[in-house]
């Protein structure tokens, strides 16, 4: 008899120790749970960030391209500017040529 309450007091301080050990584990794991909510928190809100910073770039990008449509154009419509005012020098020259030969 006296062996058997040895042997469950020995049983009750190691369940005690699992149980408490158990608890410490839980903790542990808690913290981490945060830790890891935390860290992925973090990683969240840099995916958004570039994300943004993505769209950003890309409307940029379609600006930019936009801006080099209109260039051309203007380099086009300058030249046929230049082309009209070629033609214009020419008449004028061809009218001051008839002009001196009157």
């Amino acid at each position: 008899m006296e062996e058997s309450k040895t042997l469950l007091s020995i049983l009750r301080e190691k369940t005690e120790c699992q149980v408490n050990t158990s608890r410490e584990i839980a903790e542990i794991v808690g913290l981490q749970r945060e830790r890891v909510a935390s860290v992925l928190s973090i990683a969240l809100k840099t995916l958004r960030t570039e994300e943004r910073l993505r769209a950003g770039t890309e409307r940029q990008m379609g600006i930019a391209g936009r801006t080099l449509d209109l260039i051309r154009l203007l380099y086009g419509n300058l030249n046929a500017f230049g082309e009209i005012n070629q033609a214009i020098n020419g008449k004028m020259d061809r009218a001051l040529q008839i002009m001196r030969e009157m």
